[in-house]
């Protein structure tokens, strides 16, 4: 049933992700070349092109933001129309746990931002290919520098370096999707008008304090990993900061299960 519900949940939205992602797409292609092209038009004073190339850049990068706001707007009005509006009813009386029906929503979602992620990605590194001559060199350059000093740096731990940040970036993405679905979850079983203000009010509040939180989590590091700590002592640190994210991840989950199943009114 999870399958099922999954599948479903996937495809309602999808071709308007695809619409977005393909828009995105080519918006970063036609935005690298007009970057590329445009000192040139400015030196031979082809200053209506430079405006309309200019103007293409902007677009371009007005795609890159409306793109990721789209995908979390689909997240979550599939998630709020599906479980907090009249469809709740339907939804909810299907021969299915609430727990399945919302691992679905929060899987669904995480794909979502996934694939938003990969494709951004992508789009940035094809408009900045395109558009700034010796990107792509000073990039593979950059990389390499990376990899060699952070090698070099962390000895024997560099390997255990990697995987610890490896889950913090996952244990982030999780976050992130996570607090979207919390969200819509305390304005669907705490408000019954202006949910969708309710929602959006909730989010920048959430968002503030999140903000609060990791501006004194990364003043503390600062102090805590200082030149006088050992790199063992900095990958227990870090290793404690992924346990305490995976504990408010779950905490959120649990809660969220809890609404679902206690607080929410279908009448």
């Amino acid at each position: 049933m999870f399958g099922k519900l999954l599948k479903y949940d996937f495809t309602h939205y999808l071709k308007l992700w695809v619409i977005g992602a393909a828009t995105t797409l080519v918006m970063s292609l036609i935005g690298g070349f007009c970057l590329n092209n445009i000192s040139y038009l400015y030196k031979n004073e082809k200053y209506f092109l430079v405006m309309m190339f200019t103007f293409a850049i902007i677009v371009s990068v007005i795609c890159f933001a409306g793109f990721a706001i789209l995908s979390t707007v689909l997240i979550c009005l599939r998630y709020a129309k599906n479980c907090f509006s009249d469809e709740a009813y339907l939804t909810f009386t299907l021969p299915v746990k609430r727990s399945t029906v919302f691992n679905s929503k929060l899987f669904n979602g995480i794909l979502y931002y996934l694939m938003t992620i990969i494709v951004e990605i992508l789009c940035m590194y094809l408009f900045l290919r395109i558009g700034v001559p010796g990107f792509y060199y000073d990039f593979n350059i950059q990389l390499h520098y990376l990899f060699t000093v952070s090698a070099n740096l962390l000895g024997n731990y560099y390997f255990a370096y990697f995987a610890v940040i490896l889950i913090l970036i996952v244990l982030s993405i999780l976050f992130n999707i996570t607090i979207i679905y919390f969200c819509v979850t305390i304005a669907g079983t705490k408000f019954k008008k202006n949910k969708v203000l309710a929602g959006i009010g909730i989010y920048y509040l959430v968002s503030i304090i999140t903000g609060v939180v990791g501006q004194v989590g990364m003043i503390i590091s600062t102090y805590v990993l200082d030149d006088h700590v050992n790199r063992a002592s900095a990958l227990i640190f870090i290793a404690i900061i992924a346990v305490w994210m995976f504990a408010v991840i779950a905490a959120l989950y649990y809660w969220q299960l809890n609404m679902l199943d206690k607080k929410l009114n279908l009448a």
